[in-house]
């Protein structure tokens, strides 16, 4: 999806990661693309809340990642307030509240009780969700008014 929508616009591009964690993340896109280029990681407040706190097995993990990397963290529900020092590291992004509900996993909800969900996502992207989550036939666009 984010390779999707990374082709409408020729300043972004992605890369499909094998990690699962950001600092995983982190590290594969600077192997990819190289010293030179800033890697900035975009999350919501949820998620920089997890992964600050995140026992990684050793300390000064996500210390590390926020000295590599900068954090750009979407207001979810909340605004995110990061240690002191990593502010400088730490851009917060502003949302309007009406945004709080927009997720992967109301999208997923949505489309496994058959309501409309094709407002909460770019239209580039109606294709490639209905070939990963099967819908139900309430759910379908014939049904929820977008052709």
């Amino acid at each position: 999806m984010i390779e999707t929508l990374a082709r409408l616009d020729p300043r972004f591009s992605a890369v499909v990661s094998q990690g699962g964690l950001y600092v995983d993340i982190a590290r594969e896109a600077r192997e990819h693309f190289g010293e030179d280029t800033e890697i900035a990681l975009v999350l919501g407040r949820d998620a920089a809340e997890r992964i600050a706190t995140w026992d990684y097995g050793m300390p000064g993990v996500f210390d590390d990642l926020v000295g590599l990397h900068r954090l750009l963290v979407a207001a979810r529900r909340g605004e995110y307030e990061p240690a002191p020092r990593h502010r400088n590291r730490i851009t917060r992004l502003p949302m309007d509240a009406t945004w709080d509900d927009v997720s992967s996993s109301e999208i997923r909800r949505r489309i496994g009780t058959g309501e409309n969900w094709y407002d909460l996502v770019h239209p580039d992207l109606a294709e490639v969700i209905k070939s990963l989550y099967p819908e139900s036939h309430a759910g379908s666009r014939e049904n929820s008014g977008h052709k």
